[in-house]
Order: C-alpha cells, then structure tokens, then sequence
C-alpha cells in the first residue's frame, strides 16, 4: 500500500469512527436501537445494524460495500475519455476489438456445445467464425497502416525468439519481454 492510500486509508477509518460515534450519541439520545436510517447510498437498515456498513474494524467487502467500492477506482475523466473516441481511428480499433470479441465468443460457444452438450461440431460455422473474424482483422491492419503479411512475419519471428527450438512450458514461463518487444516494434 502506497504512503498515500494509507493516509487515505487513515482518514477513512478516523471518518468511519466519527459517523460511529455520532450515531451511537443518536441513538443513546433517541432511547432506541430499532430507529430506521440510511447509508449515505441510501440503503435502509436498522440501527443495531449500522457497525457492518460503517465499522472501522473490518475491511471486509459485502453486497452493500462492493459498488461503492468498485466504482471509486472507475476512470471518471469523461472529457478526456469523450476526447480520445473523437479519433476515427480510435472508433474503428475498437469496432475490430468489439468485433473480434464477439467471434471469438461465437467460436467458443460452439466449441462448448460440442463438448459439453454433445452438439455435433460445425466445421463450416468454425470456418465462418474464423473469416468473420479475419474482417475485424482487416480493419485493425487498415488503422495500423500495416499488412497482414508483416503482421504475421513479425508473430513468428517473436514467437521464434520465445521458443528457439520449439515449445517448453520452461520457455513459456521465463520469457525475455524486453527482446519480444524489440521485435514487435520492428513491425
């Protein structure tokens, strides 16, 4: 943890102390423990339930927590973000993206049809897959000002550095990113 998420961290669990405390002072000054509130997202609960949305005791992360929590870390600068899908190039690497994601689902789907539900396997609909899939390439290699030849020349010299001799679990786990990197920017 970084100095700055443990002060962060500090703070919000002094803060969580104070919310603590001021309730306790509210309900002892309210004679009840039955009184209904809201969290600051506005989930209702109990009083006698407030410790486990608040309590500086614990980090644990729970069904109520978990958003809060998850979107704080989201990238929320969506003027910068709006700028940079202004570039049409930047729209169509994520048409292909898009794309590709969705055949390779299609191709994967079919695959788990046939494995686990006994579904005859489709060689042609792999074959559709596989060129619906190459389209989505094409617009990728188009923006990139590149050529599928290049492209593929430059994967198996990278592969090749990866696995002088050929494939080794050994070669797959200690690889060299530093001289696969040299070579893909030769592209």
């Amino acid at each position: 943890m970084s100095d700055d998420e443990k002060e962060w961290n500090d703070k919000r669990i002094t803060l969580e102390h104070s919310i603590g405390s001021l309730l306790d002072e509210l309900f002892a000054h309210a004679g009840t423990d039955a009184m209904k509130m809201r969290t600051p997202n506005g989930v209702e609960y109990q009083t006698e339930e407030y410790d486990k949305y608040l309590s500086p005791k614990t980090n644990d992360i729970t069904s109520t927590n978990y958003v809060e929590n998850a979107t704080r870390t989201e990238s929320n600068d969506f003027d910068a973000i709006a700028s940079r899908m202004c570039d049409p190039n930047t729209i169509r690497l994520l048409h292909s993206a898009m794309g590709l994601s969705t055949e390779a689902g299609e191709f994967l789907d079919m695959l788990k049809k046939h494995i686990f539900y006994g579904k005859e396997l489709d060689l042609t609909n792999a074959k559709e897959e596989i060129g619906d899939s190459m389209w989505y390439v094409a617009i990728s290699i188009d923006v990139l000002q590149t050529t599928l030849n290049d492209v593929m020349q430059v994967n198996i010299n990278k592969l090749r550095e990866r696995y002088p001799e050929k494939f080794t679990s050994e070669d797959a786990l200690c690889r060299d990113l530093g001289a696969e990197r040299k070579i893909l920017e030769d592209l």
